[in-house]
This record gives structure tokens, C-alpha cells and sequence, in this order.
């Protein structure tokens, strides 16, 4: 078996050297080798044909002439293999074996607002022809060794939630090969980003005397920037998209809010779409690497954020991901672009973004919209296309793999997510017009003291509203999710509020689950 073991027993099988006894029926998977162990009655090994290659033993066949398969549909352990133009919206999602493209038709993975589809692939998929993946629509393969062949075409579009001026966007590409000018023709050639965490170091807060903006930050608590502005890495237009890194781009245009189209193209025998394994390197902040620890609110606020990305051209699931990935917390953070920069943001330029546009995600607790006023709550599932920070515990890899692909989840940036467990979500809502969201949510194998898999810190948003829930034992961390243990109507959970302006303020319940819709 490909996944596990298959045992047969030959009753009475004594003199079998001129006999022949049908032990197991073999899958439809190729290349396929087994090992062959014959054992007495008391489970000796007396006999072994290792390492066996099948051969021959090809999935069956079905073919599309255009019009129709001329074996059936296709299934898991069938080759589909397209010689015609193939819409799956029209003709249907493709589950096969494997997937071969003919020159010179067309694969559509096509989508409509309210229809997404995909096509799922155990293995390789073999494309001469050109492949076209519409925005919210997925390919998923499922087999890591599975290598993609052919001279084909990809062209896979994604489309960004709406971004106002002058914001940035972060993603990640789905294929090999391309360049950051290829893909980012239509954006700011000098405004094009990775982000190296090993050189972010974030001591003070920007200075306060008038007039005096910039680098270096020499005074004041932490403030999410880096003290002398070397974190943020200029991607020039010949450079190379590293799968499973994310990358920051500013919108193409002056005018907004609207969502920016991209395409990621691959061509020949370079341009392949990613699959399998994708390792990317992921570091310590500075602060942590030099464990300076100079003040508890310098060491709430440091995470250890790398900006990383969804290596396919499909769906991940974040807990699968974490599961596959020690090194990982177990929390994320989405950019929602949703601000425009200000002069009021707190920062060391003379524009500054909001810390306020990044909400929160917890493999253990669930997604809350943070500080963003009005944002999705994110869910466990990443787009393709998409970057991320992902909080780490040091120096390392992060891998990912087909395992943790779904074949929907993949029409926005982020949504809403929902579960069974005991939560609450409670919105601080301002006289202003700002809201802070937190959510704290009761789970079986959660603890009451800090644990980022299950708690998200909230991100520095300077000297604006802020809401938070805190543990009583480490006051300076404010969290924006928290889990905590089994639900007890005995339970206090403290929270905190800052105000910047007077006013009459509020708190409220956006939503519930479990015990608490009762």
C-alpha cells in the first residue's frame, strides 16, 4: 500500500513452489513499489521480495473529446486526460488520479461570485496545453512526490479585497519562477517588499519633539516600528518570488478603496505551479536574539513575526499547517489594508499606517477582528496568493505541504470562522466611531496563563482607543484573543480599556457561541 500496510494469509500453504495464490489486488497508482514478507505460523520471516516496481500498473484511463468523457467521469483512480477545451463551471470539478493536458485546449478552473470550483489532482499533472485559474477557484494535488511535467501555460489571477491610497497589500506567489516585476508591473517599482524579522529590533517609540520624524528612535516604549528602519528589503524587478515567502506591494493607482488584480504567470519547463514541499526560513526578532529583555512592555510586544505566504494555487489550513510545523505559535496576523495613512497615526514618518488594520488569528482559540474597525473576523483557512505574519519560537523552517490544501475556502482574503466550542465576542465601541474587537473562548486543553497557540496578543496601535483582555499574572500583555480552560460561570476575566478622548463609550456582544448563546 502506498499509506500503510495490507496483510493476506495462505491457509495450508506448505510445497507452494510450483503454486500460485492471488494475495492482494494491487491500487492504481504508479509507480508503486511493495515489499512482499512471507512468515511461518509463528510469525518467523522466511521469505522477502523486496522494493517490487509495478510496472504497468498505470491508472485507468478516461478522456475529454470536447464534449464528453468517453470512460466516465473522472475519480481517484482515474487519469483524466482533457483533449479538448474543459470549463469546470460549465462541465464540472475534476477529481483524477492524475491530470494530462493535450495541446492545444484549454483547462478553465473557473469561478462566478456565488460558484467556486476546483480540480484535484493525487498526482502529477501533466500540462501542455494552458491552464487558467480564475480568482476564488483552487487546483489542489495531494501526493507530495508528485512532479509537475509538460511545456503548458498557468496563469492563475487572484483579485485583493479593496485597499485605499497608497496601501499595500501582502502576497505571496503560487508558481515558480516569476519576478517581482513580472507579477508587479502595475505597482511602484520602488515600493515593492519583503520583510527580514531577524533585523527588526523595536525598543522605543517614535520621537515626540515637533518636527522631528524618523530614524533613529531613541526613547519611549515599544511602537511596532523598527528603531532604525532596516527591516522592510527593496525587491528589485529581476528578483525571484521565493515560494512560501509573503511580499508587501503598494496599489497600483492613486484612487481607491478598490481590489487589485494580479496575475501569476508560468510557462515551459521552468514555470511549473508549486506543489509538494515549500520550506521557508523563518528567524527571531532581534530583540529576542539578543535577549535583551529591557522592559515588560518591550517583551509583550515582541513576537517573533515572520511575513511568510500560501505557497499554492489553492486554500491552506492554518491548522494543519501548525500541526505539520512546531516552530509555529499557533498565532497569525492578516492585513486588511482598511486605513488610510495620516499624519495622527502614531509612527516616525510624517504618514503613518495603523496597527489597527491587522486582525487576529489562534489555531487553538479562533480569529477576532482586533483593532480593525468593521473588518472580518479571519478564519483558519489562507488564500492563495496570500501573505501572513506568522509568530515563531526561533530560528528554523516552516514547511508546508499538500496535506494542509483544501479545495474551497478560497473567494476573500480572509472571513468568518465558526466552531463549537464555549466564545464570546465583545466589541468596545468609541463615541468617535472606532471599535476594538476581543474574543475569549473556553476550550477543552486550554490554560488560564499565557499560551500563543491558544492567546493572540494585540498588535502596538500608538496612542489610540484600545481594548484587551489580560492575564492577571503578565499585565503587560494585551491580547486580543484568549483562550482559556473549560467554561465556570465562577470565572473572572479581566479586561482593559484605554481612552484617548472623552466621551460616552461602550461595550457590546458582536457574537456568541456555545453556552454562551443560552
Amino acid at each position: 500500500s502506498t499509506n500503510g500496510t495490507r496483510f493476506a494469509t495462505i491457509a495450508n500453504s506448505t510445497n507452494t513452489t510450483s503454486s500460485s495464490y492471488k494475495i492482494l489486488d494491487l491500487p492504481s497508482v504508479p509507480d508503486l513499489r511493495i515489499r512482499v514478507t512471507f512468515l511461518s505460523n509463528n510469525g518467523n520471516e522466511i521469505w522477502v521480495i523486496d522494493n517490487i516496481n509495478i510496472k504497468g500498473q498505470l491508472p485507468l484511463n478516461t478522456t475529454w473529446d470536447g464534449t464528453n468523457w468517453l470512460s466516465g467521469s473522472p475519480t481517484t483512480s482515474t487519469k483524466a486526460i482533457i483533449n479538448g477545451n474543459y470549463n469546470t463551471l460549465t462541465n464540472g470539478s475534476i477529481q483524477a488520479c492524475e491530470c494530462q493536458l493535450n495541446s492545444p485546449y484549454t483547462l478553465t478552473v473557473d469561478a462566478t461570485s456565488l460558484s467556486k470550483t476546483f480540480v484535484e489532482s493525487q498526482g502529477k499533472i501533466d500540462n501542455n496545453g494552458s491552464i487558467i485559474v480564475a480568482d476564488g477557484s483552487s487546483i489542489v494535488q495531494v501526493n507530495d512526490e508528485a512532479i509537475n511535467t509538460g511545456n503548458g501555460t498557468y496563469t492563475i489571477n487572484k483579485t485583493s479585497t479593496p485597499y485605499v491610497q497608497y496601501d499595500y497589500t501582502f502576497w505571496s506567489s503560487p508558481i515558480v519562477g516569476e519576478t517581482i516585476g513580472s507579477v508587479f508591473a502595475a505597482n511602484p517599482s520602488n515600493r515593492r517588499y519583503s520583510f527580514d524579522t531577524s533585523k527588526f529590533l523595536d525598543l522605543y517609540s517614535y520621537k515626540t519633539i515637533i518636527g522631528d520624524t524618523g530614524f533613529p528612535q531613541l526613547q519611549g516604549v515599544p511602537d511596532s516600528f523598527d528603531d532604525n528602519g532596516n527591516d522592510w528589503i527593496h525587491e528589485t524587478a529581476t528578483n525571484i518570488v521565493t515560494p512560501g515567502r509573503g511580499y508587501s506591494v503598494m496599489g497600483p493607482t492613486a484612487a481607491g478603496p478598490t481590489g487589485q488584480s494580479v496575475i501569476f504567470n508560468a510557462s515551459g519547463a521552468a514555470g511549473k505551479l508549486n506543489t509538494g514541499l515549500v520550506n521557508v526560513n523563518v528567524s527571531q526578532d532581534l530583540y529576542n536574539a539578543s535577549s535583551m529583555n529591557v522592559s515588560p512592555a518591550a517583551n509583550a510586544a515582541h513576537t517573533n513575526n515572520n511575513l511568510i505566504g500560501n505557497p499554492y494555487a489553492s486554500s491552506i489550513d492554518l491548522v494543519e499547517l501548525k500541526a505539520d510545523n512546531s516552530i509555529l505559535t499557533g498565532t497569525f496576523y492578516f492585513w486588511t489594508h482598511k486605513t488610510a495613512i495620516s499624519t495622527s497615526n502614531p509612527g516616525p514618518w510624517l504618514y503613518n499606517f495603523s496597527n489597527d488594520d491587522y486582525v487576529t488569528y489562534t489555531v487553538g482559540t479562533g480569529g477576532s477582528a482586533s483593532s480593525c474597525s468593521g473588518c472580518p473576523i479571519p478564519d483558519q483557512y489562507v488564500d492563495s496568493c496570500q501573505g501572513f505574519y506568522a509568530n515563531v519560537t526561533g530560528n528554523g523552517t516552516v514547511t508546508f505541504n499538500n496535506s494542509q490544501r483544501v479545495t474551497g475556502n478560497n473567494n476573500a482574503f480572509y472571513r468568518n470562522a465558526s466552531n463549537n466550542n464555549d466564545k464570546i465576542w465583545l466589541n468596545f465601541n468609541a463615541s468617535t466611531g472606532e471599535s476594538r474587537q476581543i474574543l475569549v473562548g473556553f476550550l477543552e486543553g486550554a490554560e488560564d496563563d499565557y499560551n500563543p497557540y491558544y492567546d493572540g496578543a494585540r498588535l502596538e496601535n500608538g496612542k489610540n482607543f484600545d481594548f484587551f483582555s489580560f492575564i492577571p499574572t503578565n499585565a503587560d500583555m494585551r491580547l486580543a484573543v484568549q483562550g482559556l480552560s473549560s467554561f465556570d460561570s465562577g470565572k473572572i476575566v479581566p479586561l482593559g480599556v484605554e481612552i484617548t478622548q472623552a466621551g460616552t463609550h461602550s461595550i457590546s456582544i458582536n457574537n456568541t457561541e456555545g453556552v454562551f448563546e443560552n
